[in-house]
């Protein structure tokens, strides 16, 4: 072991720690995520969206949908934390409520509500292995099922965002200060035709771009394919 206060400890901290930062795995992902955030926002087309959303939805829904999807990210690992808290905010500013009551909110149902969702995920799957090797302690022939936490977690789901929403709304939104407040009528975009197809033309590139991606990978000829790229490697080998 090293001793990192040490004169050679110090040394080889502070010379590698740009490397270290740069390895670091999930830094490719968040700056991607941030580009494009940040693209998507200063074009107009994340405010605009979120403004035509949330033109209906009152306070509630808003906290519960923030909360729902937070609770849900968890299905794909950790991007509620790098996508959904920026867009939570983005979402407060345009309702005209503080954005830290939007952070708050998004950041409490993505780490509150950890593996629990509607549907199965491979932390069921794990849970359930382990559990069946402690219960063969005992019973040899028996086994768990990764059903067995499904229900519980399904309808913790509901609970964690009835009682999220109960707390942000009448606990965490009051105690914001008055200078916190944001006056959406500032950062607002008139709704307009000329905007609403901008953001149906945005939607359907969207959809285009994803399923040509799902085209080229599931696809035998397509450039994603993982045949297709076994049948380039042997050619190159011959």
């Amino acid at each position: 072991m090293n001793n990192l206060l040490s004169e050679q400890g110090l040394r080889d901290w502070l010379g590698g720690s740009i490397k270290a930062f740069i390895s670091f795995p999930p830094l490719g992902i968040i700056i991607i995520a941030m580009i494009g955030i940040g693209i998507a926002d200063a074009s107009g087309l994340i405010g605009y969206a979120v403004q035509r959303v949330i033109k209906h939805a009152g306070t509630w829904q808003l906290t519960s949908t923030i909360l729902l999807l937070g609770v849900l990210s968890n299905i794909v690992g950790s991007v509620g934390y790098i996508v959904l808290v920026p867009l939570a905010c983005r979402a407060y500013l345009a309702a005209g409520r503080s954005p830290l009551a939007g952070l708050a909110t998004a950041f409490a149902g993505v780490a509150g509500g950890t593996h629990a969702t509607f549907f199965i995920t491979t932390y069921d799957i794990v849970i359930a292995g382990i559990s069946t090797s402690a219960l063969n302690l005992i019973h040899p022939k028996l086994s768990v099922s990764p059903l067995a936490n499904y229900y519980f977690l399904s309808a913790s789901v509901l609970l964690l965002v009835a009682v999220g929403t109960l707390v942000s709304i009448k606990i965490v939104e009051p105690r914001l200060s008055l200078s916190e407040q944001v006056n959406a009528d500032n950062i607002a975009v008139k709704p307009s035709k000329e905007n609403d197809r901008a953001l149906k033309a945005a939607a359907s590139l969207f959809v285009a771009s994803i399923g040509l991606i799902l085209f080229a990978t599931l696809s035998e000829s397509g450039w994603f394919s993982p045949c297709r790229s076994s049948t380039i490697s042997k050619k190159r080998s011959h």
